[in-house]
């Protein structure tokens, strides 16, 4: 995974923001035109309202996945991460060893969940 800096994080949010405005701006314009029949305008509209929450739902997804990679880059402690982020990859984890019969899976896994109850969450209140 290629280490990213926050500079790099906005500037690929901001790609995918500027490419789902322009494909937006396109049927307005075209839903605008004047030579545009009426009942094609209609269909348009609503064409215009489901390519608006495709590009909502994949924007929230896309940013939410460069968020990660971002933290993922940084190679932050347990103890440095909030609690979201700890189940976050608990849960994976645990995918993990759900797809393994070997012994030594589990074992990374105890030894993982035995990190996650020792860390003192007590310490840092602010990152629950």
């Amino acid at each position: 995974m290629k280490v990213m800096t926050k500079e790099i994080l906005f500037d690929r949010i901001a790609q995918e923001r500027i490419w789902r405005i322009k494909e937006i701006d396109e049927l307005r314009k075209l839903i605008a035109t004047r030579t545009t029949p009426f009942e094609k305008k209609k269909v348009l509209c609503r064409s215009g309202v489901v390519l608006l929450y495709a590009h909502w739902e994949g924007f929230v997804k896309k940013i939410g996945t460069l968020f990660l990679e971002y933290v993922a880059s940084r190679r932050l402690s347990l103890g440095e991460l909030r609690t979201n982020f700890i189940a976050i990859i608990t849960k994976h984890k645990i995918g993990q060893l759900t797809e393994s019969n070997k012994y030594s899976s589990f074992g990374d896994i105890v030894t993982y969940l035995t990190q996650v109850a020792t860390y003192d969450h007590h310490q840092n209140p602010s990152k629950r």
